[in-house]
């Protein structure tokens, strides 16, 4: 048998208090990142430039266990801005949502989609279709003088 040695107390408090800053720094400068990834995400959002770029960031943030709040946030922001979710986007997030965070959050969905907020496209109304018809459209060649 080997003889176990014991253990050098004023020598491992030093090199515990060591990992423990190290731990501590990496905590914190991991929680500043995910703040400017979700700030970023959050302009990307806002300027709805990409829906499947969009989509693909909320999925790895699902995936990642990032806060369910933070997500739920995003994913609220995604709906509204976009005027609802086609119902292929919907549904996909959903499950990657329901999938990552556990079927007990059906009621949360429900809740959301029934307040409005998290919802699925209307069929007769398109943001980009009515965009394109309306005055807002400077390229409409009627409007230029």
């Amino acid at each position: 048998m080997r003889k176990i040695k014991e253990m050098n107390i004023p020598v491992a408090k030093p090199l515990c208090d060591i990992h423990n800053n190290i731990c501590y720094y990496m905590k914190k400068q991991n929680v500043v990142l995910n703040t400017k990834q979700c700030h970023n995400l959050e302009q990307l959002i806002n300027h709805a430039e990409n829906p499947k770029e969009i989509m693909s960031l909320l999925e790895t943030k699902m995936v990642k266990q990032t806060k369910i709040e933070t997500v739920l946030r995003l994913l609220c922001l995604f709906s509204v801005t976009q005027s609802g979710l086609k119902q292929e986007q919907f549904d996909h997030l959903r499950r990657v949502f329901l999938m990552c965070y556990g079927y007990q959050e059906v009621a949360t969905l429900c809740n959301l989609q029934d307040s409005g907020i998290l919802r699925v496209r209307d069929k007769g109304f398109d943001w980009s279709d009515i965009k394109e018809v309306s005055y807002l459209n400077t390229t409409n060649p009627a409007l230029e003088i």
